[in-house]
């Protein structure tokens, strides 16, 4: 992360949430999500030790970003900001 290089975000962001996965912290509702994160290449974890409802997801195109609040509908609440380097 010290590098400021967004694949470094992204790979941060993809191996914690697999490492959560392997203990069993990812709920079914997230990964559903998660897998509809990967088909629109974003990088999207569960935060903390799961079961609190919060996620972090990551994308190199914001537009992807946007196609993913869509697809999750409107159950889903989002926060979006973008990091300006």
């Amino acid at each position: 992360l010290k590098t400021n290089a967004p694949e470094s975000v992204e790979h941060a962001i993809r191996t914690s949430g697999s490492l959560l996965r392997e203990l069993g912290l990812e709920h079914e509702s997230a990964q559903s999500m998660r897998e509809s994160a990967d088909q629109l290449n974003v990088a999207l974890k569960i935060t903390g030790a799961g079961g609190g409802g919060y996620m972090l997801a990551y994308a190199k195109e914001p537009e992807n970003l946007i196609k993913l609040k869509e697809t999750l509908g409107k159950h889903v609440e989002t926060k979006m900001f973008q990091v300006m380097s």
